[in-house]
């Protein structure tokens, strides 16, 4: 599977039940199995484009349609096991072909944060855009090779009128890119490419390096290539108010003075990426390794969910030497080794801080007295200092953490003292525990550990668990924070990855502000909010600023 910007952290029994995090994943706190799969409805088409690979099916595949049981069966698994996809990619083929389209689409519709359909856009009719977008589609790439009919039409039909009224008439509703693979046969008319694009309304024109997907298209490949990049860095790049290269990527992102975007794509073989940049599933139901190769396996959801989670796990390690899981980008598109980011390391942690309770868990002592029975819920508990403190003031505590050291070092805590601490190894995205089923929640200095995907998880999951008027006090990044100013590893706008060596070296740290606070305690009454800002005056004068908040459910 292609991890570069796969998210994932799945769930495993082990001999006790307990549900524990697999270790070797060394995964973000995250609510995604992966952030762009491409579905692949069907390998029919109205279309004969020569360069076509069908999602790894080959051009000369037979004419398969997805059935709409198997796109149940995915939204079965994704509601099981609670993670989603972030950008899903509805291909083909021509996906408008498929007859049971709205099925797929409204059953995988909760599941993904945007929809995007490809399409050669001949299909498209105003009704069927009011469908599509009714159905969840939020955006259209539409394909494109050249605005001249006697160049476009060989490759693919449809007519540039056709194109600007459909354009036209989706208007803001949805975005709109428009996708050109480059050739010898059109190079010569990317001028008149970009010209169109950016005066029709579209959001981007993607220019694709022609791939040789399959081995038997070679001599087609050989006749036909171009080099995208080098097109893009002799004529175009000087014309552009930006200019991103992300060489190992194999893309080049200008912009244009009208603001309008140009994406160049080599051939992902290419770029160190090379297949990790999607995830991919045809039309067969197949897990698509490499598109190059042809190598698949075969989705079962007759098995396990965790059977189903090592198979999006798979690594491609017998297509190339490059393929794998190794690698994610960061906000800026750049390419970051993934195992970096990983838990706190409590084994190396010698700071006696970590080990004492902080002044507040006094004051909720005593607030929470006459719920003792209801229990806390220490998320992110770590070495157990607030835990232990609860527990011997005599409430039942669950303590939560991802650290297999902490919490056997909480568990032997509990074994000497007699404490009523149940010690779990867990994600705070997805919490081992029954609908309201807990008392108070407790979280000082740990849900910040996530993404920005991974803090709307973690603030549904403390509402399910909570008992009604049930409390949720926690503390949590300011964007004021001098570290959320510096050149840092940044893996989202609202996340870092540390890079001091120690104990958090590689840990996430989400940073908000007021107004995004409220947003994501849009189902809680908030009770209190202090902003807390702490001033270091070591070397680095670095300035500690977060937010105390306390909400209850409602």
């Amino acid at each position: 599977m292609r991890l570069t910007k796969m998210r994932l952290l799945p769930t495993f029994k082990n001999e006790k039940g307990i549900t524990e995090m697999k270790e070797t994943t060394n995964s973000l706190y995250s609510p995604f199995i992966c952030d762009k799969l491409r579905l692949s409805v069907t390998s029919a088409c109205n279309a004969n484009c020569f360069y076509c690979h069908n999602e790894g099916q080959g051009h000369f595949s037979d004419h398969d349609f997805l059935p709409p049981a198997f796109a149940a069966s995915l939204a079965n698994y994704l509601k099981e096991t609670r993670f989603r996809i972030h950008k899903l990619n509805i291909t083909g083929g021509e996906p408008l072909l498929h007859p049971h389209l709205k099925e797929i689409l409204l059953s995988l519709k909760p599941y993904a944060d945007k929809m995007r359909l490809n399409t050669n856009a001949v299909l498209l009719t105003d009704h069927k855009i009011d469908e599509l977008l009714e159905w969840g589609v939020t955006s259209f790439k539409i394909g494109l090779d050249s605005v001249w009919n006697t160049v476009n039409d060989p490759i693919k039909a449809g007519t540039l009128e056709h194109i600007q009224h459909i354009i036209d008439y989706i208007g803001n509703r949805a975005s709109v890119v428009i996708n050109m693979v480059v050739s010898k046969f059109n190079e010569k008319y990317i001028d008149d490419m970009i010209d169109f694009a950016s005066k029709s309304g579209a959001k981007r024109l993607k220019i694709n390096e022609l791939a040789a997907y399959n081995f038997r298209q070679s001599a087609i490949f050989d006749a036909a290539h171009s080099d995208a990049f080098q097109i893009a860095f002799n004529q175009y790049y000087k014309l552009c108010r930006h200019f991103e290269s992300r060489k190992d990527l194999g893309v080049y992102d200008m912009e244009l003075p009208s603001g309008f975007s140009l994406r160049w794509c080599a051939d992902f073989c290419k770029a160190r990426a090379c297949g990790n940049m999607y995830t991919i599933i045809n039309s067969r139901g197949e897990y698509v390794v490499c598109p190059v190769s042809n190598e698949t396996v075969k989705i079962d959801f007759s098995k396990s969910p965790d059977e189903i989670t090592r198979l999006f796990l798979k690594l491609p390690e017998k297509s190339c030497g490059t393929a794998g899981q190794k690698y994610i980008r960061d906000i800026n598109g750049n390419w970051i080794n993934r195992d970096i980011i990983t838990r706190w390391k409590w084994e190396k942690e010698t700071n006696p801080y970590w080990k004492t309770p902080e002044e507040c868990v006094y004051w909720f002592a005593d607030r929470w007295k006459n719920a003792k029975a209801d229990g806390i819920l220490d998320l992110g508990a770590g070495l157990g200092r607030h835990s232990i403190f609860f527990a011997q003031h005599g409430y039942l505590v669950h303590a939560l953490d991802l650290s297999d050291y902490a919490i056997r070092y909480i568990q032997k805590k509990k074994a000497e003292y007699g404490l009523p601490v149940v010690a779990v190894i867990g994600n705070m995205e997805q919490l081992p525990f029954e609908d309201e089923s807990i008392g108070n929640v407790f979280a000082y200095n740990s849900i910040s550990h996530t993404n920005q995907f991974g803090i709307r998880e973690i603030f549904r999951e403390v509402y399910r668990v909570l008992k009604p008027n049930g409390e949720f006090y926690f503390t949590i990044c300011s964007k004021e924070d001098s570290a959320f100013s510096v050149d840092a590893v940044k893996l989202d706008r609202d996340t870092i990855i540390k890079q001091k060596i120690g104990p958090e070296y590689g840990v996430p740290h989400f940073y908000t502000d007021y107004a995004q606070l409220k947003i994501l305690l849009g189902n809680f009454q908030i009770i209190k909010i202090d902003h807390i800002r702490s001033c270091y005056y070591d070397k680095s004068e670095h300035a500690s600023c977060h937010y105390a908040v306390l909400a209850r459910k409602i």
